[in-house]
């Protein structure tokens, strides 16, 4: 009996804005825009400096998902101490995109988890994930929302953001 291939592993590494673009990110962030946008949205202008800047000055951190060493999926955040809790650690998110042809493993959950444990490395007290609602995590029955897997994984919902285009 023959076995069959094994399956390249998924790793999650730090990664760098630099390292993003080398990756092909921004190919992704398109699909994403698109994908989970709204029609009054305004066209995608990413001020890729200033991310560096920001990465440069230690406020943010990106996580790569590189399943056989390609870029999967990523989830980058801002680190900043509270203003209002000055001893507060937190990671606020930017950014979370797992490609299409991966959503049915268990690469998102486990960018998630691996990230949050990653971040705990950095001080890091507290991680604030937005969740949009209308946006679902993979076709079929389940329909799960982001929102269903943070709860899984421990998270609370805090507050509900509004937007309006002025």
């Amino acid at each position: 009996m023959s076995k069959s291939p094994k399956s390249p592993a998924t790793e999650f590494v730090w990664g760098s804005i630099a390292e993003a673009q080398v990756h092909g990110i921004e190919d992704m962030l398109i699909t994403e825009h698109e994908e989970t946008g709204r029609p009054d949205q305004p066209p995608l202008d990413i001020d890729w400096p200033r991310y560096q800047m920001l990465e440069r000055m230690g406020m943010y951190v990106v996580v790569f998902a590189l399943h056989g060493g390609a870029l999967v999926g990523y989830r980058g955040f801002f680190l900043d101490p509270s203003i209002h809790y000055q001893s507060l650690k937190w990671a606020v998110n930017d950014i979370l995109y797992v490609d299409p042809d991966h959503r049915q493993s268990w690469i998102g959950w486990q960018l998630i988890r691996k990230s949050d444990e990653m971040l705990k490395t950095k001080g890091v007290h507290m991680v604030v994930q937005a969740d949009r609602k209308a946006h679902k995590l993979a076709a079929g029955k389940a329909r799960a929302t982001l929102g269903d897997l943070l709860i899984r994984e421990g998270y609370s919902p805090l507050e509900t953001v509004y937007t309006k285009r002025l």
